[in-house]
């Protein structure tokens, strides 16, 4: 027999004892289900769901094969493929504990997380529809739709509302369809899901193949597959280290630069702009101008400097010591 049970559990306990099982009419949540029982259990009584269990409450749904409602604690865990369904998105998950009163569900195992145009998974996540925002105290990872770009942490939280979500330990955003594409690391990033964008701050290293962007700060726009750094930004080419004993590298005071099958491709840096590159022979070239573009494949391969104000070749000496 299906049954219908509208929440304040106390009142159908009343029911229970009475040898009846009517409808009873809840402050908060609706309670669905086919079974239903008495336990007692470490927690305290409980009353035990089963069988295509729903619990409704608001605007979100909670469903799961198994539920044990803990009337005094207000609590409700739920087991067996959990799936929750709200205004901010879908979530699935094994097992979870929802906390009635403060609208808020401790998930765990396997939780997804999907909005139209973000995905995120945890092995842990805390999901408040009051609130409205997610929380991964660790292993949080970020998608957008088309999974481009995926966005990795310790710990990070989202908030539904605003479409913002921030990871502060350990974050790292990679582009995700070439196996040797472009990384990100940091100490903080942040993923704008509606306008599809992310930003980095604090000793921003970005790695692609043998060439590497350092600076404070950065944004990256997923879409375009492009991005600008400020704040020291610095672009290194570490091939040269070995095959030539020296790096070749150029900085200034902004830095744009695009990708190109996951790789860095391209770099142009305004402001201030100087370089220094390193020949074949281990010679070394050094300029200074208004703009300086760079075109790289896994390392720098051509330097264009616009407005040159100065230039300096310093040739390798000879093994004699003679230049």
């Amino acid at each position: 027999m299906t049954m219908r049970l509208r929440a304040a559990i106390g009142g159908l306990l009343a029911a229970l004892v009475a040898g009846s099982f009517p409808t009873v009419r809840a402050t908060a949540a609706e309670l669905y289900a086919r079974r239903m029982a008495i336990e007692r259990t470490p927690g305290g009584q409980a009353t035990v769901f089963r069988d295509s269990v729903e619990i409704t409450d608001g605007d979100t749904r909670l469903f799961s094969r198994l539920a044990r409602v803990y009337e005094a604690r207000g609590l409700a865990k739920m087991s067996d493929s959990v799936f929750i369904e709200s205004p901010d998105g879908l979530v699935w998950a094994d097992s979870a504990t929802y906390r009635m009163a403060a609208k808020e569900a401790d998930l765990f195992g396997n939780v997804r997380l999907q909005q139209e145009s973000l995905f995120i998974t945890a092995p842990q996540l805390t999901y408040s529809t009051r609130q409205r925002r997610a929380v991964a105290p660790v292993g949080l990872q970020m998608e957008n739709a088309d999974r481009t770009y995926r966005l990795t942490g310790g710990r990070g939280t989202y908030d539904l509302d605003a479409g913002v979500g921030v990871v502060d330990s350990q974050p790292v955003l990679r582009r995700t369809r070439e196996a040797d594409s472009v990384e990100v690391t940091g100490r903080r990033m942040s993923w704008f899901e509606n306008g599809a964008t992310a930003r980095a701050d604090g000793d921003i290293v970005v790695r692609s193949g043998a060439s590497v962007v350092r600076c404070d700060t950065a944004l990256f726009f997923p879409q375009a597959d492009s991005g600008i750094a400020w704040g020291n930004p610095e672009v290194e080419d570490l091939s040269t280290r070995e095959r030539a004993g020296g790096t070749s590298r150029a900085r200034g005071d902004t830095m744009t630069f695009r990708l190109s099958q996951g790789a860095l491709r391209q770099v142009a840096i305004v402001g201030r702009a100087e370089g220094r590159y390193v020949t074949e022979a281990g010679d070394e070239v050094l300029v200074t101008g208004s703009s300086i573009r760079l075109w790289l494949d896994g390392q720098i391969d051509r330097i264009e400097v616009s407005e040159l104000t100065s230039g300096q070749l310093i040739r390798r000496p000879t093994r004699g010591g003679e230049e």
